[in-house]
């Protein structure tokens, strides 16, 4: 995920590392600040809430400049741009430093030229600090072609650029060719720095001159100041290997600790006799303690993986607190049987002063980034990750590190979660409104409930209409993937009631009332006795005629055929396919029709992904399908139905529709 992640050398990429693009800090209200670098369209700020929620963005104007550092200062926040110098003049501004007030108004500008830099900036890091009204600005620069190594090479190296904040005014600069003597590295693949009351401490990454972690000392800026002159220097942790610019080694962080530097980052076996460092993949964790006088120095190792292991360790994020740091870091993991299968989780160490293990490692499912976790007020570590994405932020009390320690490898997936519903199964409601069906959701890890919103997010699918529906969970923070259980819309319970003979006719003047049956039937009719129950609700029975209107012979209860489909039957029905996975169908309205039920599936029988779609109002009489699939063939019918005495009626389905979509 890292954009400073060295394991990647065994793929033939990633031996430097890259300014980081992504910064977060915390506002003084809780809130949180997103600051991302983008070389087109420039710089975004995104602010979110104490609880991660978005709030606001803004951007500021891109120009020809590129952004390639932040830092917030004591009174100012700083942003470093650059730009490239292709004719190596000395005219040419390559470095703009701009100094902000919090509400982003410029209040300062830096411009820098005639640095000896042809690229700034160029295949190492950028790092910033202040102290004493000094900005202090440690990186990597290609220099002007000299022609001492090749025809037109641009050799790339460190170098320190100090601003006088109150000014604006560069008033030092470590640019030019020199010896290691002076604190110069070359190639300089990475750089750190720190400083205390007296001194600034310059770490770099060298793959020749020297091949080493280089660690110099010098005096903090003053007037007339020599950056030639350095109060020592030390390499702190050499490489294996000659003359390749792959050096087996990942720093992620450098940091100053009462009268300790640490060092810390990922390295191959440094005994390894491997002559391609590169296709050297397994990599362990070490810090590296560093007194700050005499300059003396140890190693520990807090992993000790071997390639049988197949564990790929990424680069490690640093976050100080009071009493020690604590050291990130992911852990890629190889299926031993399913080389497909690769998961990562990040690992969480805490270091004390004295430079050993505080307790154990913990795992969390989590990833890191370039972005640097920060600490907050609350003593949390809080950073996020992107993917391509919305933002995941992860907020880690270190206090409660037990409570997410995960056994697993990787993420947790979603797929092997047990989701609860409080209720499967519904029976749709005809009362002329559309319902959506949402059942209670309860999820489940290894018999621990979890968190909606915090570890998933919920919702549904197909949960208006008779079929199958679904809820869906769709991880959040350490979970990922997704997970959905099924629930059943029944179709509503219809009224099996016939209609009367009358119905479409002249409607009688008088209900007729019920009495005794006939001891006889009239010729070609079943007599119906007083006792015979009939097979559907009966239909009312006399013997005695209203006046002026026929007599109600009694007899079997009246044939639907002959009423229901002439007046709600479904005809001319019509299909068009439309753009966006869309299915219009129209069918000619029957008479008596209040409203209709429309079936599409992908089989004659309909049963196959059977879809049910019911409109409450008979006008107008068409509707469009949404989502359908390419290439599918769909099968399509139509019935209508009005209501009598409150009761729903429905006609027959009308011949069914073919459509391959």
């Amino acid at each position: 995920m890292s954009s400073n992640d060295y394991s990647k050398e065994a793929w033939g990429e990633g031996w430097h590392a890259h300014p980081s693009n992504t910064f977060l800090e915390e506002n003084e209200d809780g809130t949180f600040l997103r600051i991302s670098f983008f070389d087109d369209e420039g710089v975004f700020l995104e602010t979110y809430d104490a609880d991660f929620n978005f709030v606001s963005s803004r951007q500021l104007t891109k120009g020809i400049w590129t952004a390639r550092g932040y830092f917030k200062g004591k009174d100012a926040r700083y942003i470093v741009y650059k730009q490239n110098n292709y004719k190596q003049s000395d005219e040419k501004e390559v470095v703009r430093v701009v100094k902000y007030d919090d509400n982003w108004n410029i209040l300062g500008r830096c411009s820098i030229s005639a640095i000896n830099t042809y690229e700034a900036f160029s295949s190492g890091s950028v790092r910033i600090l202040e102290s004493d009204g000094i900005l202090y600005i440690h990186a990597a620069h290609t220099m002007y072609s000299s022609g001492s190594l090749t025809d037109d090479a641009h050799h790339q190296a460190n170098m320190t650029l100090e601003i006088d904040e109150a000014t604006m005014k560069k008033v030092a600069d470590m640019t030019a060719v020199s010896n290691p003597k002076t604190g110069y590295v070359s190639h300089s693949w990475n750089q750190f720095i720190q400083a205390d009351d007296n001194y600034i401490y310059r770490l770099d990454q060298g793959d020749f001159y020297p091949r080493a972690i280089s660690l110099s000392k010098q005096k903090k800026y003053y007037e007339g100041i020599d950056m030639n002159h350095i109060e020592d220097r030390k390499d702190i942790f050499n490489f294996c290997g000659k003359g390749q610019i792959y050096t087996g080694v990942s720093i992620g962080g450098f940091e100053l600790i009462g009268n300790t530097l640490f060092t810390v980052g990922n390295s191959i076996d440094p005994n390894t006799t491997d002559s391609i460092l590169n296709m050297v993949k397994w990599r362990n964790v070490f810090v590296n303690l560093t007194d700050k006088d005499p300059f003396s120095t140890k190693t520990l190792w807090l992993t000790n993986y071997t390639a049988d292991d197949k564990i790929l360790v990424h680069t490690p994020h640093t976050v100080v607190v009071n009493d020690g740091m604590y050291v990130l870091w992911e852990e890629g993991y190889w299926d031993q049987e399913n080389s497909d299968n690769y998961a990562v989780l990040t690992r969480i160490a805490k270091i004390k002063n004295d430079g050993t293990l505080d307790g154990k490692i913990y795992k969390i499912c989590g990833r890191l980034t370039d972005c640097k976790p920060i600490l907050t007020k609350k003593g949390h570590i809080v950073w996020y990750m992107t993917n391509d994405s919305s933002p995941v932020f992860y907020d880690v009390e270190p206090a409660r590190l037990d409570d997410i320690c995960f056994d697993g490898k990787g993420y947790i997936l979603l797929s092997g979660t047990t989701m609860k519903l409080s209720q499967d199964t519904y029976t749709d409601i005809n009362d002329g409104k559309t319902h959506a069906y949402k059942p209670d959701v309860e999820v489940y890890y290894k018999g621990e409930k979890l968190t909606p919103d915090k570890d998933y997010t919920l919702s549904y699918e197909d949960n208006y209409t008779q079929g199958t529906a679904y809820a869906v969970i769709t991880g959040k923070g350490v979970f990922s993937g997704w997970n959905k259980t099924a629930f059943t819309i029944l179709p509503a319970e219809e009224n099996t009631w016939e209609m009367p003979n009358w119905w479409g006719t002249t409607k009688p003047t008088q209900t007729p009332s019920a009495s005794a049956a006939p001891t006889s039937a009239p010729e070609n009719t079943h007599a119906a006795a007083d006792t015979a129950k009939p097979t559907k609700t009966p239909s009312p029975t006399a013997t005695k005629s209203p006046a002026n209107t026929p007599a109600a012979t009694p007899s079997a209860r009246p044939s639907s055929t002959a009423n229901v489909v002439p007046l709600l039957k479904i005809t001319k029905l019509k299909t068009s396919r439309q753009s966006g996975k869309r299915l219009y169908v129209s069918w000619k309205k029957p008479s008596q029709a209040k409203g209709y039920e429309i079936q599409y599936a992908q089989s004659k029988n309909f049963k196959k992904k059977l879809k049910t779609v019911k409109k409450y109002f008979s006008t107008p009489s068409y509707v469009t399908l949404k989502k359908m699939q390419k290439k599918k063939t769909y099968y399509i019918r139509v019935r209508a139905y009005t209501r009598v005495r409150g009761k729903k009626v429905y006609g027959k389905w009308s011949s069914v529709k073919k459509v391959k979509y």
